[in-house]
């Protein structure tokens, strides 16, 4: 089922990876969370899923 923009939020998995990785977008939303300031020390990735796949022989 397809979702409108307006209708995401960061609960949707899509919208949160990419808000994570924003180096901006994600200081401004650990700050809010945290109440503090925050600065990053390296560029934000969002959860990578790897699948191996296995071709061979049984």
């Amino acid at each position: 089922m397809k979702k409108e923009l307006r209708e995401l939020n960061l609960l949707d998995r899509f919208l949160f990876a990419e808000a994570v990785e924003d180096p901006e977008i994600l200081e401004l939303m650990l700050e809010i969370i945290l109440g503090k300031e925050i600065t990053l020390s390296e560029r934000p990735q969002a959860e990578k899923e790897l699948r191996k796949e296995y071709w061979g022989k049984l």
